[in-house]
């Protein structure tokens, strides 16, 4: 199995299949992710983390936001999905 090239690929699996997420987060050095969870109207943030600055992936509102994003994770996560 490869390794993932960015977070961003598993960002955009769980933009497309988990719903009702108020903002996930990525720490990559840590090896870990957290997803905060909000009853009631929410943003849907999707960042990640360097340890000293945070990038804003995509959140609701923005162009990138909306639609099907298989692109972005099907070859990655293949091997994972497909089993």
């Amino acid at each position: 199995m490869r390794k993932l090239e960015t977070v961003a690929e598993l960002g955009w699996w769980i933009r497309d299949h988990v719903a009702d997420y108020e903002e996930v987060s990525f720490m990559p050095r840590l090896c870990a992710f957290n997803i905060r969870w909000y009853e009631g109207p929410s943003k849907c943030a999707i960042r990640h983390s360097d340890g000293t600055t945070r990038v804003l992936l995509t959140e609701d509102g923005m162009a990138n936001y909306s639609g099907d994003h298989r692109a972005e994770y099907d070859t990655a996560l293949a091997p994972i999905l497909r089993k």
